[in-house]
């Protein structure tokens, strides 16, 4: 509805990343690149083939 989305307020990422000022349940913020850092290093690992880490890693991005 119109007056939900005018009480939203965005955050600032230092405040995402601060259980204390968030003020619910603690979700941290987590830059997209070390996402994709992450999701190739755990597809590195447990891929046998090309085809299946390029496939780890596009679910690993994906949840």
């Amino acid at each position: 509805s119109p007056e939900a989305l005018s009480a939203h307020l965005p955050l600032l990422e230092n405040q995402a990343s601060s259980v204390w000022s968030m003020g619910k349940d603690g979700r941290s913020y987590w830059p997209v690149k070390r996402q994709a850092a992450t999701a190739d290093r755990i597809a590195n690992h447990k891929g046998r083939n090309p085809q299946e880490r390029a496939s780890l890693k596009k679910r690993l991005l994906t949840l």
